[in-house]
């Protein structure tokens, strides 16, 4: 699946994914890892430029929606950010989320800041 934008442009590719049971990775314009909320059985992710702009996501390890690994989804985009979904392991049924982010951008996993 592929959202395009016709706000934005320019910025850097960042691939948000599950690894393991329990970490949620960063790679590219903004790289860290960050713990999934275990209580809640996921975890939700805020990514927001510099100019305030700001989209979120939620990510679920074999949860109700997705039960056989991994998934990442958008669920507020109000800064219209280009994004696509992606198979995020090639031996299992894990989809990430890539997405094009203004330089700057920071990121929040369950508010705290991915490092």
């Amino acid at each position: 699946m592929t959202h395009p934008s016709n706000d934005q442009q320019g910025g850097a590719e960042v691939s948000i994914y599950g690894a393991s049971d329990d970490l949620i990775e960063f790679d590219g314009a903004i790289y860290g890892e960050a713990g999934l909320d275990f209580d809640a059985g996921c975890s939700m992710i805020k990514l927001k430029a510099p100019d305030g702009t700001k989209m979120s996501l939620l990510a679920e390890f074999c949860g109700e929606r997705h039960p056989d690994g991994w998934k990442v989804y958008v669920t507020g985009n109000p800064g219209n950010w280009w994004w696509a979904e992606f198979a995020s392991r090639d031996d299992e049924d894990d989809i990430g989320v890539k997405v094009l982010v203004p330089e700057g951008t920071k990121a929040k996993v369950d508010g705290k800041r991915v490092r």
